[in-house]
């Protein structure tokens, strides 16, 4: 083959390295389209459970009685970790601790805190589970992990509320927050989107159009 340009590319080369460019742009972009899908979704959601409390706290006592029968399934008929399994049921567990309290629960306190931890080392003990096994694919332990592990946190995260004393105040001064009356906990979504809505509303302040 011969050489253009004096610059030592081969055609060949020189259209690798177009394609090459040109798909990592386009990954690029799908993934901030699919971080925006997802932030919108969220939303969404967070706003139907905040309207809807009673039906979303039945949802979720029924998913973890679901998941209770899915873990005695898997450590009767596919012991794939007896330790996962065991510990996914007291997991499951602490998640039905926080509907006593539902949807109101504070951050700091002992069921939450001891849920995360429980959460954290659950997903620790599955991935562990699934590391000697190389036939499952990838997308396989990513349907299990949303089936199995992450499906009644992700419901609980979207409805949980939380107090405005407990969330980043971006700008507002100690006495301005005793100035503005008390409102009713909000839902933890939504209560952190509003705050990001009006840290960006304080950094670009909206623009007034004079018709």
């Amino acid at each position: 083959r011969r050489v253009h340009g004096g610059f030592g590319y081969r055609p060949s080369m020189a259209k690798f390295v177009v394609l090459k460019v040109i798909t990592i742009a386009a990954r690029v972009l799908i993934v901030v389209f699919a971080a925006l899908c997802l932030a919108c979704g969220l939303f969404y959601l967070a706003e139907l459970a905040e309207e809807r409390l009673s039906t979303t706290k039945r949802i979720i006592r029924t998913a973890i009685w679901v998941e209770f029968l899915i873990h005695f399934v898997l450590f009767v008929f596919a012991p794939l970790s007896y330790t996962a399994t065991l510990f996914g049921v007291l997991t499951h567990l602490c998640y039905w601790n926080l509907l006593r309290t539902f949807p109101a629960t504070p951050i700091l306190s002992v069921e939450f805190v001891s849920s995360f931890c429980a959460m954290i080392i659950n997903q620790y003990l599955w991935m562990q589970a699934f590391w000697p096994h190389l036939e499952y694919s990838l997308f396989d332990i990513l349907a299990f992990m949303v089936a199995v592990v992450w499906l009644v946190p992700f419901g609980l995260f979207i409805s949980l509320t939380a107090n405005d004393s407990v969330l980043p105040t971006f700008g507002v001064t100690q006495t301005d927050s005793q100035e503005q009356p008390s409102r009713k906990p909000k839902n933890l979504v939504v209560a952190l989107f509003s705050r990001f809505m009006d840290r960006r509303e304080n950094i670009l302040p909206s623009v007034q159009k004079t018709y």
